[in-house]
């Protein structure tokens, strides 16, 4: 069982709040009002306490042993009445693994921006007893029969960071800008296959980045927004190396890669009841990392993995009579798979395959058109 005692204090008086329970109907509207226009700071406090282990229960907020916890949010906010501006601070779970953070400053219809942190545990729910050495490096060392073994707990934790800023132009034009960082650490369940099977364990340390910029126009009949994309993935450990195993001294772990996208969506509304709208995006996702181990059936150094996507996307909904409602929409997506064909696997006699990487290219066409009508008598 869990058990949690929490408190909250608000920084404001509470009158207005006691007043609405008793008051007229266009009071509790004007304390509602007041409520979101002047929202009051909040800190709440407390004590959790867990009278035993819970490893499922506390897999990803870090309550997963038993004891105390402490519980910490907050909440505060300011407005200047005369500018129009907000200043946040918002925390949640900060006396927990699980903790987020996040500031935040705007005037509206001005401008805006923001940084957010947050942690993110993933604790595994079974305890491992081991004798393999190096857990948590690419190096590790399988423990022979009869050697001394210990039990482990595994786990990963990813640490995010957000930032954004956001400003409105003039004539209906807006721009947003948004970056995130998140680093991920720690250990999970692994192996490999063959005689014997041998325990493992993934080393994680990675780097995961996500790039945002958008460029957006709100008109009275025209509506805009297009931008750029672009992420990518960074593992720090190539391999493993595992020096004693007998099925395999090294094992692949997955590779860096990156991704770029240019897009632009946006509507048309030609009447009041008729609406146009598209979709045009191009994204080319790339893997070039350098093979750990250089392959013996050609010369290259990395895969040159390259996949071009195209995707265009038109719209069109209507209701030329009050009854009759109308829809109709295509979709064209090519994506184009132009890795390099190469030779790395020599194949037994009798095979259907032949050694060769296999680039795989799709391209796709769908429509649809839909009409409905509404009858008498609610059909």
């Amino acid at each position: 069982m869990n058990r949690h005692a929490r408190h909250a204090f608000p920084l404001t008086a509470m009158a207005a709040a006691l007043f609405g329970v008793f008051g007229s109907a266009e009071a509790a509207e004007d304390e509602e009002r007041t409520r979101l226009t002047r929202p009051e700071s909040r800190i709440e406090f407390g004590l959790g306490y867990a009278d035993s282990d819970g490893r499922r229960f506390g897999q990803y907020s870090g309550t997963n042993d038993q004891g105390a916890y402490g519980l910490f949010d907050v909440d505060l906010v300011r407005r200047d009445d005369a500018t129009g501006t907000w200043l946040n601070l918002t925390g949640r779970n900060l006396g927990l693994k699980s903790r987020e953070l996040s500031f935040a400053h705007n005037r509206q219809g001005n401008w805006g921006y923001f940084i957010e942190y947050s942690e993110t545990p993933s604790l595994n729910p079974y305890t491992v007893n081991t004798g393999l050495a190096g857990i948590g490096t690419p190096i590790q060392t399988i423990a022979g029969i009869g050697a001394p073994r210990v039990n482990v707990d595994l786990k990963t934790q990813r640490d995010a960071l957000t930032l954004g800023f956001n400003k409105f132009l003039p004539a209906g034009w807006d721009v947003q800008v948004r970056f995130k960082n998140e680093e991920k650490d720690g250990s999970r369940l692994w192996g490999q296959g063959g005689a014997p099977v041998n325990f493992l364990v993934d080393p994680i340390n990675q780097t995961t980045r996500q790039l945002d910029v958008i460029l957006g126009y709100s008109g009275e009949r025209l509506q805009l927004s297009g931008g750029y994309y672009a992420t990518s993935f960074d593992n720090h450990n190539a391999a493993v190396s595992v020096p004693n195993s007998t099925v395999f001294t090294l094992m692949a772990l997955p590779p860096g890669n990156q991704s770029h996208q240019a897009h632009m969506s946006g509507g048309y509304s030609f009447t009041p009841t008729t609406r146009g709208t598209f979709r045009v995006a191009y994204a080319r996702a790339t893997q070039t990392d350098s093979f750990f181990v250089a392959p013996t059936r050609n010369t290259r150094a990395d895969l040159g993995g390259a996949v071009e996507t195209t995707l265009v996307q038109l719209g069109l909904t209507a209701r030329p009579l009050p009854k009759l409602s109308l829809l109709g929409n295509i979709r064209y997506e090519d994506r184009d798979d132009r890795t390099p064909l190469a030779f790395y696997t020599a194949v037994a006699g009798g095979s259907t395959l032949d050694g060769f990487n296999e680039p795989r290219s799709i391209r796709t066409i769908a429509g649809k058109a839909e009409a409905s009508y509404a009858l008498p008598m609610n059909f």
